[in-house]
């Protein structure tokens, strides 16, 4: 079968991975169909996965990045893209692995720094906001706990093989010895990911890119200039429902701070019908976990994902705003939603895209419950409302 040289696989752990790489992509006039769930979107030449490994076991994962790298073989794809969580949650080194056994004859390249959202990665070692990953509290995730901030030494306890580190510009080099490597590249700065992306295409060698939302902008933007930068318009919404089912501090900082401002807020015992009313009437609410539940955090996401469907089918608001992976993911399966359109960032790592649920099209905004200041979400509320 030949090759679609205009075509790409992206897959994502989680939903809102698969938003956020979605969306830059586009911006670099990738045209491609974000799939909620490992399914190909009919008619989409390119596509963005959600293959959910994050919660699967070891063989779980790798069974289905293996199935997934088969698929590209067979449509015939060669750019494929891995999008990794940007605090090394998740099953990264399970799944390089697996799909290395699949496309044996490439290695991957991985680029896993985020510098925009304070991710950097020195030497090989993630440090966030100037601290190594193993310090903060990524470490403490209730689902997936992150205590070391070597990637390297995570790659190789789940036994990845020749795991190398680039320096110096001599990437080529570390991937002259053959296939079945993974080459961690460092990043600081922005300018890091740039240089990384400008080396790939000068590379003859067959390779995987992998990383962070971040670095998939640099990566597109480097084999496709011959397609220039679109800007999407600014999104526009009269009013929204912000659905937080994330429990990261920065996500409950972010409802504090939005609920200061004047913003009313609910909880997920809440009555459907008095939150699509504060839609109606005020334009905007935010839907957030029972401070008294102690539930685990997958009972949260289908909780506050059921909940969130049904006021958006009341309410028909013009945006539907989630912050966390597993609250996107529940609220847009109860939605009857398995396929956007990314269209940009309302703000940097906060994705926006065209969907259809509750028989209209509307915006989705997604977030990742770690990124962003205490502001973030009534930014997003003001920036969208300012535009309306």
């Amino acid at each position: 079968m030949n090759s679609k040289q205009g075509a790409l696989l992206a897959i994502a752990d989680d939903l809102t991975g698969a938003f956020e790489v979605g969306a830059q992509l586009a911006a670099q006039g990738v045209r491609c169909a974000v799939s909620t769930t490992d399914c190909w979107p009919d008619g989409a030449e390119s596509a963005v996965l959600n293959v959910a490994t994050r919660h699967m076991d070891s063989e779980g994962a790798g069974r289905a990045m293996n199935r997934l790298t088969r698929l590209a073989r067979l449509r015939g794809i060669d750019r494929l893209y891995l999008k990794t969580d940007s605090t090394l949650r998740g099953r990264i080194a399970e799944s390089f692995r697996a799909v290395l056994q699949e496309q044996a004859d490439r290695s991957i390249v991985y680029v896993p720094a985020y510098p925009e959202m304070g991710r950097v990665v020195r030497n090989g070692m993630l440090y966030v906001n100037g601290k190594p990953l193993a310090e903060t509290g990524f470490a403490k995730d209730l689902l997936n706990p992150v205590r070391e901030s070597s990637i390297r030494a995570i790659l190789e306890a789940a036994s990845v093989s020749a795991v190398l580190l680039a320096k110096n510009g001599n990437l080529a080099q570390m991937l002259e010895g053959g296939p079945g490597r993974v080459v961690i590249c460092d990043g600081d700065e922005e300018a890091d990911l740039v240089r990384v992306a400008s080396e790939l295409r000068r590379l003859n060698d067959p390779y995987i890119a992998a990383g962070t939302a971040a670095f998939a902008r640099y990566w597109a933007a480097a084999w496709n200039d011959s397609r220039p930068e679109f800007t999407f318009p600014r999104p526009k919404a009269a009013s929204a429902l912000a659905v937080v089912g994330s429990r990261h501090p920065a996500a409950i900082e972010q409802v504090d701070c939005a609920a200061r401002l004047g913003t009313a807020v609910f909880e997920d015992d809440a009555d459907a019908g008095r939150i699509a009313e504060e839609i109606l009437n005020r334009r905007w609410a935010i839907l957030r976990p029972s401070q008294q539940q102690r539930d685990s955090p997958l009972a949260v996401a289908w909780r506050c994902g059921r909940l969130a469907s049904e006021v958006v089918r009341q309410s028909r608001p013009d945006a539907l705003i989630i912050f966390g992976g597993d609250t996107a993911a529940a609220t847009l399966c109860c939605l009857e939603c398995f396929l956007a359109w990314p269209c940009g960032e309302v703000l940097p790592g906060i994705p926006s895209s065209l969907m259809e649920a509750a028989g209209r099209k509307s915006l989705l905004v997604t977030k990742a419950g770690g990124f962003g200041g205490a502001s973030a979400l009534y930014d997003i509320f003001r920036i969208l409302g300012s535009s309306a």
